[in-house]
């Protein structure tokens, strides 16, 4: 069975419509959206929380360590074999300035958002805030 996969490139109109249909709000469904995801950790608490939900789904680092038994960052990657990435300079770089990495669009979301269901989660770019606004 093949996996719905979500566009998520271009208008603010396409990005709200994409949030809409993300379903229940898991990483693993992060994982649904077309493009390289990032996602933005804005406090410790919710840092702690991400890696705990992403270790309850399976995700873990390229070496095998469970998410938990790592630090807590600012941004983490999001890869479609379900591991995380940290982000060096370079990366924070491609985060904060890049439209597509490789042939992908990046999709930066609001984890605390995206937990509470809201659905402005995608940050747009441009003004750092979500796609709604």
């Amino acid at each position: 069975m093949q996996k719905k996969r979500i566009t998520v490139i271009g208008s603010r109109e396409r990005l709200k419509r994409a949030a809409a249909h993300i379903g229940e709000r898991t990483l693993s469904n992060l994982l649904k959206l077309e493009g390289y995801v990032y996602v933005r950790l804005g406090t410790d608490e919710i840092a702690k929380r991400f890696l705990k939900d992403a270790q309850a789904e399976g995700f873990t680092f390229s070496d095998g360590v469970k998410p938990t038994k790592r630090h807590i960052s600012d941004i983490f990657a999001l890869h479609k074999d379900k591991t995380l990435c940290y982000l060096g300079w370079a990366g924070h770089m491609v985060y904060a300035q890049a439209e597509r990495r490789g042939d992908e669009p990046i999709i930066r979301v609001d984890y605390q958002k995206y937990v509470d269901g809201q659905a402005d989660f995608i940050i747009d770019r441009h003004n750092k805030r979500s796609a709604d606004a």
